[in-house]
């Protein structure tokens, strides 16, 4: 359920677009968690960039009115069920909260912290190898000091190749490649339908195999 976007704000009644009547709450408002995004490239031995600050209270949909829309047709929920917020994005640049906004559909960049010895790297998608951190906090009250939820981080693995397509002869032209490829899918699946085939015959054998014991066992009763 993704219920994030737009940039919402920070509390009072949301009227655009109007909610239906059974999403409409007069004690309409969110939790003031403080959520960051950080970037770091495989390659780099620099600290990860931050490059989103938002907030949960920029949701333009409430928890609230989230949980009510789920269940209104009957879908049971219970306690310990997992919602997904979706995007968070705030009214600001730095609001953003995915790559697709930030780097405005691939237009603009996003610079990276360097190494020291020089500029970082640009990114406008991620890429294999970039590691991504998101934190998330509440500051309590003057003096009651700070809830944190620690640290989710991740990094992208490059793609496992297609089985067909990882034979790559230099000089081959990409037709040729499109034919051997196909011919190593015939080539499996041939093989797979004989052992389909060796399976068949077996199970058939053990069905006959089967009734001679239980006609031994009538006959011997």
């Amino acid at each position: 359920v993704d219920v994030g976007g737009n940039g919402g704000g920070e509390g009072g009644m949301k009227d655009d677009p109007v909610p239906l009547e059974y999403l409409r709450d007069p004690n309409y408002g969110s939790y003031d968690v403080s959520l960051t995004v950080s970037l770091q490239p495989n390659s780099s031995k620099s600290k990860p960039t931050q490059i989103c600050q938002s907030n949960l209270k920029h949701m333009y949909w409430s928890s609230v009115q989230q949980l009510v829309h789920h269940s209104v047709t009957g879908c049971p929920m219970n306690a310990g069920d997992l919602l997904a917020s979706g995007t968070i994005s705030g009214k600001e640049r730095r609001n953003f909260g995915s790559m697709l906004e930030l780097s405005w559909k691939g237009t603009r960049e996003i610079v990276l912290d360097g190494d020291g010895n020089g500029g970082g790297e640009v990114r406008k998608f991620l890429k294999d190898g970039d590691a991504v951190i998101m934190e998330g906090w509440c500051d309590g009250k003057e003096g009651l000091g700070r809830v944190g939820f620690g640290q989710c981080s991740g990094r992208v693995l490059p793609a496992v190749p297609f089985p067909y397509d990882c034979q790559v002869v230099v000089g081959e032209t990409r037709q040729s490649k499109a034919k051997h490829s196909k011919k190593l899918y015939e080539d499996e699946y041939d093989k797979l339908q004989s052992e389909l085939d060796m399976l068949e015959i077996r199970k058939a054998a053990l069905a006959k195999e089967m009734s001679l014991i239980k006609d031994k066992m009538a006959n011997s009763t």
